[in-house]
């Protein structure tokens, strides 16, 4: 668990734990980008950029689910880049 833990941007983390839903602009860094990686992605939030041959791609989505890609073998980090909203 600590290495899932360590995959993640402590922000998002942090968020995650609210007991609303907060929305946050992220890059994902994986080990490669194809297709596969893509379409698994989608689930837990809207791409809005895809770097191939960077590894990377950007997607927005709720904290509390983008927290659970460290659990995914293929991903390396999950970096905030901003917060789009608080829910109230």
């Amino acid at each position: 668990m600590e290495d899932s833990e360590e995959k993640v941007d402590y922000r998002i983390s942090v968020y995650a734990s609210y007991p609303v839903s907060v929305d946050v602009y992220a890059l994902i860094v994986a080990k490669k980008v194809d297709n596969k990686v893509l379409e698994e992605l989608s689930k837990y939030g809207k791409i809005k950029k895809a770097f191939p041959f960077l590894n990377a791609v950007k997607v927005i989505g709720d904290a509390k689910d983008l927290v659970k890609l460290a659990e995914k073998d293929y991903i390396e980090y999950v970096s905030l880049i901003e917060v789009l909203n608080k829910e109230n």
